[in-house]
């Protein structure tokens, strides 16, 4: 499958060798407001600019925080991509995609409270707040086609 792109920043499913790529991506960000972390990551898509894989976005029709027709979603970009609007980018572009799907109508992004880049990210992506969940803020935006 060939990536989807805005020009910049490019999504597409992972490939054989990207885990290990995105297991040394992590920080103490990472492991902070993330966890361990699989030592096998399986996101729905690993992030790239310039080709190089950066970070990924996951989405999650399955997730215990949303119900039917909803859809969660995370991210995480490394280190030395942060604060270039790489990670706002990439989380567009899934966004374009599950609308062009049409299979989802609300995306659902569970942020720690403390974790004021991700939620700066949310808010720049048109998310509002919807309340909190287990100790995270539940941050809810409508797909539209």
């Amino acid at each position: 499958m060939s990536p989807t792109t805005d020009g910049v920043v490019s999504i597409r499913p992972p490939v054989p060798g990207d885990a290990a790529i995105l297991v040394a991506g992590r920080d103490a960000e990472f492991h902070r407001f993330l966890g361990k972390g699989s030592d096998e990551p399986r996101p729905s898509d690993v992030v790239l600019v310039d080709g190089r894989v950066v970070g990924w976005v996951d989405v999650d029709p399955d997730h215990p925080a949303v119900g039917p027709g909803e859809i969660n979603l995370g991210y995480h970009l490394f280190a030395a991509e942060r604060g270039h609007g790489v990670a706002t980018r990439a989380v567009r572009l899934v966004l374009q995609r599950l609308a062009e799907a049409g299979e989802t109508s609300l995306v659902v992004v569970l942020i720690d409270p403390a974790n004021e880049r991700s939620l700066a990210l949310a808010r720049r992506a048109g998310f509002t707040a919807d309340g909190q969940r287990d100790r995270q803020l539940r941050l809810v935006r409508p797909v539209r086609a």
